[in-house]
């Protein structure tokens, strides 16, 4: 029915003002749904403005683990896998591969177990842990070898330095640096980090094939001056210091550099 004015009387269909009531209702609840969405994105911004959302996870603890020695013979193998911590490998004594390792976790628990076994010539290390994350937990490996030792050794995050030691090196990281010093790569292999720089300063055998490649980071290749290798660059920025990629007389060592995002330096000593 319409009244004086011509508009609908609502009076006589008392249903059509409950539809409005329930549709205002809804309008409210939709906004105030928006509202608080829109609240904790200022909220999830502001943190991230400022840094990180901090979780309280408890103290880190630190616990040395137990040192082992493995005798082997004149030029053994070490294979290591150790998903967080940074791995130290250096010269130690002729004959003897030793192990010790430092962790670092939250909680009144260690959750790693640190495996260690020998099959000939041949150590193996590997680290694991009952935990599904790794925050603020890792295993710091060091590691003593003979000279002459092939390394084939992988992290997921974690820095790996080695020093002073010759052989065939497979050495892979997903994030984190790579240092070789005074290294002398024999044989064929690659030095590979997704995220993280590649230092290396060494000498390379003659008859020896090497890559070295990172998806992001720079790679500096410290050569001696008197140094046979064909070098092969790829980066968008690169330097060689010798000025050819051709060194030396043969035969010559093969040495690939790649970088996506980042440098590649080559250095005389």
């Amino acid at each position: 029915m319409l009244d004086q004015h011509g508009k609908e009387n609502r009076q006589d269909k008392p249903w059509l003002s409950v539809c409005s009531k329930s549709r205002a209702n809804q309008r409210r609840s939709a906004y105030l749904l928006l509202a608080t969405l829109g609240l904790c994105w200022v909220f999830l911004l502001s943190a991230c403005d400022s840094g990180t959302i901090n979780v309280e996870v408890g103290p880190t603890q630190k616990q040395d683990g137990p040192t082992k020695s493995f005798q082997v013979g004149a030029q053994p193998e070490l294979v290591v896998q150790n998903p967080v911590g940074d791995i130290h490998i250096h010269k130690g004594n002729a004959g003897s591969i030793g192990l010790s390792a430092t962790f670092h976790y939250t909680g009144s628990t260690n959750p790693f177990k640190l495996t260690s076994s020998q099959d000939g010539d041949t150590v193996h290390v590997e680290v694991t842990s009952t935990l599904h994350s790794w925050q603020n937990q890792s295993v710091d490996l060091d590691l003593t070898v003979p000279t002459t030792t092939k390394l084939n050794v992988e992290s997921n995050a974690a820095e790996i330095h080695v020093e002073d030691i010759q052989g065939q090196m497979q050495i892979k990281s997903d994030v984190g640096a790579i240092r070789l010093r005074n290294c002398t790569l024999q044989g064929q292999g690659k030095i590979a980090s997704n995220v993280g720089q590649i230092d290396f300063d060494g000498m390379l055998d003659p008859q020896s094939s090497y890559t070295l490649n990172t998806d992001v980071g720079a790679i500096t290749a410290s050569l001696p001056s008197n140094a046979a290798v064909e070098l092969k660059m790829s980066s968008i920025e690169s330097k060689n210091a010798f000025g050819s990629d051709t060194l030396g007389s043969a035969p010559r060592a093969q040495l690939d550099l790649s970088s996506r995002i980042g440098s590649i330096s080559i250095e005389k000593r």
